[in-house]
């Protein structure tokens, strides 16, 4: 679902940069699905349900559980459930500690049969993994045929915060993928400030007890786009939920700054001071403007 070629222009822009870090996180478990894929109309899989729920804390560490359905459309749907990657990370560091745990993990035959997927690194079965800080599950479904559905249920443990002094999670919901029961979910202390921006999604809907604060976002996409590679400008466009601990955004960027510096310090450290026309590179320029215009700015709707 996603390419990284039509970004390879910009590898010397840290606003840019930032900008992939935060795709490629986010969609990292959609893309996995859909593998090498060359000339489909159709996407790979479709996504009878994805329930994703945070359990937020005022030190910026949290908790995620996922309960999710796909159901394989196509040959090449079935490649890409060789490997797929569960417990994905909203901004990739490895200098923060993060676990996943695989608590089922299974085909589900048309006629009912129930075939165990394993895990690909302990090649053991996924039912249930209690390995120890695992950042990211790949999980490998057994048995898989055109219309059969792979069930997985996990939880991850972030036990240090993704970005300095905050919150960042990020969901995205490609046009051209079928959802057809999708929430996003959270809860968090009442004294934690959230900015939440939402694009082409409903309002979600806020409810607040013993100084608990809980959101709640529903989404559908039963009829999708048609589905071609390398549709980046289409991934910007998406239908988004932004979930944010930030209290602006040139607070979140200014984070994502220093993140970017240091988890990959020789690329942002080797980039040109000036470009042939003596102009200087698109940096700071890029945070600042070029991100927001990316994300398109979506309307926060609440604070």
């Amino acid at each position: 679902m996603y390419s990284q070629e039509p970004f390879r222009y910009f590898r010397n822009s840290l606003g840019i940069i930032a900008l992939i870090i935060t795709l490629v996180s986010s969609l990292l478990f959609q893309a996995t699905a859909a593998g090498n894929a060359v000339s489909l109309s159709q996407y790979p899989i479709a996504y009878k349900k994805y329930h994703v729920h945070y359990d937020l804390n005022a030190d910026s560490t949290y908790s995620e559980s996922g309960e999710i359905v796909i159901t394989v459309l196509t040959e090449q749907g079935i490649q890409n459930a060789k490997r797929m990657a569960f417990g994905i990370p909203n901004v990739p560091n490895d200098k923060t500690k993060r676990d996943v745990e695989i608590l089922k993990a299974y085909t589900l035959k048309k006629n009912g049969e129930h075939i165990n997927a394993f895990l690909l690194d302990q090649g053991e079965s996924a039912q249930p993994n209690n390995s120890d800080n695992n950042a990211i599950q790949f999980v490998s479904f057994q048995g898989v045929e055109v219309g059969d559905s792979l069930i997985v249920s996990y939880k991850a443990l972030q036990r240090e915060p993704e970005l300095a002094n905050g919150i960042f999670i990020n969901h995205f919901f490609p046009k051209y993928v079928e959802y057809d029961d999708a929430t996003i979910s959270l809860t968090a202390p009442s004294s934690l400030h959230l900015r939440i921006e939402t694009t082409e999604i409903e309002k979600g809907k806020s409810t607040e007890a013993n100084h608990i604060q809980q959101m709640v976002w529903n989404f559908q996409n039963k009829v999708p786009a048609p589905y071609q590679p390398k549709q980046s400008k289409a991934l910007l466009s998406s239908p988004k939920i932004h979930i944010s601990s930030f209290k602006d955004h040139a607070a979140e960027m200014d984070a994502f700054r220093k993140h970017i510096m240091k988890f990959s310090p020789p690329l942002v450290s080797q980039r040109p001071r000036t470009k042939t026309d003596g102009t200087l590179p698109l940096d700071d320029k890029a945070m600042n403007e070029g991100v927001p215009k990316s994300y398109h700015r979506p309307v926060s709707d609440w604070q």
